[in-house]
Parts: structure tokens; sequence; C-alpha cells
């Protein structure tokens, strides 16, 4: 009796893994198991609509084609950067004026649309301990200026007139016809002017906050209610018209800090970071959003925040891989710039340090402009722009995938090649066992790297210091073992 065996043998096959739109920032998530069209990270970068681009950069400040001067030829640093917002009643135009608390404790100001330098403001305050605010008085528009000298100066771009024997205000905002401020005494009270008259503060207008929810930080203004920042709780504030009464409702209670200078109002909702992630009011309590971008973020403690054509623009201390970019070689406090819209268009800019922000708008023209920390660039009012630069100098790019194991995918297979067609010269890291570098040039089309390499887990980086960076889908070919195949 014969018997007789079918033979068997292995069999690979090609299967192509696509990355054909880009779905943003994860770094919140376990990398394993991830598509790898999600980033765990990146900068200088922006994804959006399903797209990966440059991202921001920073120009020399301009609006309405003029070039705002510099501070540098009067060896004045920035200490502060405020935009007074004023109405000349008289002629019937916009007059608004640029204004600069000068690191030797003079202000200074330029016309936005048509000074070539800065010119002194005759107020002395001689600290850099000042808070400005936009007023109305006695039908003129005011620059409100508070020290912590007890004074408080009202400039009404010609004259300041100084009232002594004032409230020292750590911040301030106008709402219900007052001035609300923080006390910055060591009291933990909100202070409030008289109605119309921001001369006008009496020992017993305030409110106060015994409870142990911190010191009060920050006010904002978000339609019908004033929201009070302090070290661990928000409150709403409502005022009622015509009377002295008012609500007063906690709306959030942390366990870790407050970040206030992040908190800013963008359209009709209210941002703000805690060292719990971001929170946004939704019209009654605030609620967590934004999860996946949080883990982004290494330090809060001297952030800026404000909103920009519909965009939250966050200066932070980012988290690195390791690498410098821009100027991190420098003695810096931030080194990022968030730009988000939602967690699918989020722009992440790098190399920069940015300790606040002030929008400005000139007829129909509109800018970002960006205050800085240290060194020389203290001296110059930066501009947030579309270049990918670091005024002249091209930032490096970089998106990085989850390092995954793909689980739809069995193990035991290798990455044959790699199909994308870049928009510069790029360089691709291709992370398995090992980590492999390839060179891409800017040949206008699809280009393939050969790899042939086990890949159980991968990963992809791309970084770049081209002006555009564009790399568009991403095709992998795999080679998957097949267990068995029998011929009968």
């Amino acid at each position: 009796m014969s018997y007789y065996r079918s033979a068997t043998y292995s069999e690979n096959k090609r299967y192509c893994y696509k990355i054909e739109s880009y779905a943003g920032f994860d770094a919140a998530s376990q990398e394993d198991g991830m598509p790898l069209n999600y980033a765990p990270y990146g900068y200088n970068i922006r994804i959006a609509n399903g797209c990966l681009t440059e991202g921001y950069g920073v120009g020399y400040a301009t609006v309405g084609g003029h070039r705002i001067p510099s501070t540098l030829s009067g060896g004045i640093g920035i200490k502060k950067l405020f935009l007074y917002k004023r109405f000349d009643r008289t002629s019937g135009v916009r007059d608004d004026r640029l204004i600069v608390l000068g690191d030797t404790g003079e202000i200074y100001q330029a016309n936005l649309s048509t000074a070539s330098s800065f010119a002194s403001v005759d107020a002395q305050v001689s600290s850099m301990n000042v808070t400005f605010l936009n007023c109305e008085y006695q039908n003129k528009d005011y620059l409100f200026i508070s020290s912590d000298r007890g004074e408080i100066i009202l400039y009404d771009g010609t004259t300041a007139t100084t009232y002594t024997d004032k409230p020292y205000l750590t911040d301030a905002c106008v709402y219900n016809n007052r001035i609300y401020a923080v006390a910055g005494s060591g009291k933990n009270a909100l202070l409030y002017s008289g109605v119309w008259n921001p001369t006008s503060w009496g020992d017993n207008d305030k409110i106060s906050f015994p409870d142990e929810g911190g010191k009060l930080l920050k006010v904002l203004v978000l339609k019908d209610n004033l929201f009070i920042f302090r070290e661990r709780s928000v409150y709403r504030f409502t005022a009622y018209q015509g009377s002295s009464g008012y609500s007063l409702t906690q709306v959030l209670v942390t366990e870790t800090p407050i970040y206030a200078n992040s908190a800013t109002v963008c359209g009709s909702m209210l941002y703000v970071a805690t060292g719990e992630g971001f929170f946004r009011y939704n019209g009654s309590t605030f609620e967590r959003c934004w999860q996946s971008l949080f883990p982004l973020i290494d330090d809060l403690s001297g952030c800026a925040a404000k909103s920009f054509r519909g965009r939250y623009f966050l200066a932070c201390r980012m988290k690195t891989e390791g690498e410098t970019v821009g100027d991190e070689g420098r003695l810096v406090q931030n080194n990022a710039v968030l730009g988000i819209v939602d967690e699918k268009d989020v722009s992440v800019l790098r190399g920069t340090d940015v300790c606040g922000f002030v929008p400005v708008t000139y007829n129909d023209d509109s800018a970002l402009f960006l205050q800085f920390t240290y060194g020389y660039k203290m001296y110059d009012i930066g501009m947030l722009d579309e270049s990918g630069k670091l005024f002249s100098a091209s930032l490096q790019k970089k998106w990085r995938s989850p390092v995954s194991c793909l689980s739809h995918l069995q193990y035991g297979k290798r990455l044959r090649k790699i199909f994308l067609r870049p928009s510069g010269n790029v360089t691709l890291q291709v992370i398995l066992d090992d980590t492999y570098e390839f060179q891409l040039g800017n040949g206008g089309s699809v280009q393939a790297v050969f790899v042939n390499k086990k890949a159980d887990a991968v990963g992809l980086v791309l970084t770049s210091t081209a002006a555009s960076f564009r790399p568009g889908s991403i095709e992998m070919e795999f080679e998957l073992p097949e267990r068995s195949i029998y011929d009968k």
C-alpha cells in the first residue's frame, strides 16, 4: 500500500499600507497599534483637513503694508507690549497706538499705521509691574495704566494725568461699565471702579474670596459674564444692570494649578490650561478638551495665550526629543507656539521664545504681533506669518509617526519599499529594529526608498529645512508570509 502526502511550502504575499490623509496629533495614546497617519510628535508643521504642510513662521511686524518700527535703535528692551485702541472723535478716524513699556520703566508709543519710530509718552512709572487697559472716560478713549507704586495714569493720546493713592491692579478688564480688577496688594479681593469712572476706587468696592480656591490671578469677559481665575478654581460673576446685585458661581475646581495666562476668549468659547490639561467653558461649566495635545507641553509657567482668526494660540515650553531648533540654543523661557482650532487642525511652531501676543487690525488687514522674552529679539516686534522661518532663517520641520506593530498585520512581515513625493529636500528615517536614514531630493515625482528589512514594528520620521514641507501621501509595501500552501 502506498501513502501520498501533499507538498507544503511557504509563499509570501504583498500588502500596501497607505497614508493618504494625516489625522492630526495624538500624544496621549499608546503608540503600539496606532495608525501611522497620527503624529505623537512634530513641530514647525500644520496638520489640517487631512494635509501635512509647513507651519507658521515669524517675521517683522507689519500691518496695512506699514513696517512697525523696531526699538533697537534706542536700545529699548520691550518688557510689555500693548495696543491702545483710540478713536479720534474730532477727526473721525482711528488713531490706534502700539504701546511699549521699556526695560527702563519708560512708556513709548508708535502710531500703528504711520509711525517710523517710537516716541516717549509723558508718563514715567519706574516699575516693571504695570497693567495696561483700554477704557472710555468722559467721551474719550483712554489708555489706563496701573503700577505697583499706588498710582493710576490716564493717557488720552496727548496728555497723561496721574492719580495717586490708588490700588495696584495686577489684571483688569471692563465689564458692566466698570473696571473690575485683581488687587495686587496681597488681599484676595476683586476690586471694581465707579460706573464709567476709572479714577474712582472706594475702600469697600470689592468682593472677597476667603475660601481655599487660591489667589486671584485674572479676569476675562465672555458675553454677559465676568470670569475670575484663581490658582485652583474659576468663578462666573454676573452683575445685574441697574442694581448692586450679582451672582457668583464656581464653575471649575482643580487639584493642580490653573495657568491663568493661558486663559483667553476665542469666539464664543473660553479656554484655559491647568496641570490636568485643557478646559473649555460650555455655557454652564468647564469640560476637558484637546486631551491628545496636552502631552506635547513640558512647562506652562511662563505661558501666554490669545485668540486670532478663530484659532487659539498658546506660547509655552514644548517637550523636545533631543534636537535644538531655532533660538533654543539661547536663554529661553518658552520655545513653542501652538495654534489650535481642534485636534484635527493644529499648527506647532517651535524654536522661538514668545512671551506675549497682540492682535492688531488696520482697515481690512489684521496681524498677530509677538513679544519675545530674552536676547536681541526683545528689541524687535515680531509677527506670526506663514513663512515657516524664524525671520530669515529656515526652521527645521519634523513629523513623526507612532512606532506601531500595525496589529492588523501579522508578525514576520518585511518592509520592502516606501513611496512618497516630497516637495523639497527631506530626510526620511525608518524605525524598525534599528533606525535607517534616507535622503530624498526635490524631484517633483514619486520616489521609491528600498528598505527590505524585518518590520515587526515600524515608525516613520520626516524632517526638512526646506521652506515648503508637503510630503503628500506615503505608500509602504510589506511582504507578508503565508504559513502554508498545500500542493495536492
